[in-house]
């Protein structure tokens, strides 16, 4: 269900920079038309290549954001219906203290038995 939503808006950033990079176009087209050297012609051009560019950057980072909103709706506990994941006694993949291994989540350090190697 996640990645379905993630697909969607991912192809809804992707419409709307084809629509900025349209409009780049077309504002190109109008500066050089208005253009009096071949320098101002040139200079519509590189406006029309730095709103393309923002255009693919504004379309990657939202696209990075679906994919952090996709993971953390994941990994919200008020969505994960089977109870088995405790962060902080440790009961998915870490042993609690009481059995001699460290909780990483609680005790700072990266599983290693009592020998002082912290973060």
């Amino acid at each position: 269900m996640h990645t379905v939503k993630e697909k969607i808006k991912n192809k809804a950033s992707a419409a709307k920079e084809k629509a900025t990079v349209a409009k780049a176009h077309v504002a190109e087209k109008a500066e050089k038309a208005t253009a009096r050297s071949k320098g101002e012609r040139q200079l519509a051009e590189e406006h029309r290549k730095i709103k393309e560019a923002g255009a693919k950057m504004d379309l990657h980072e939202e696209k990075a954001q679906h994919k952090v909103e996709k993971l953390n709706a994941k990994h919200n506990p008020l969505h994960h219906t089977t109870g088995t994941h405790n962060p902080l006694t440790g009961t998915h993949g870490h042993h609690t203290t009481t059995t001699g291994v460290h909780n990483p989540l609680t005790t700072g350090t990266h599983g290693h038995h009592g020998h002082g190697h912290h973060i």
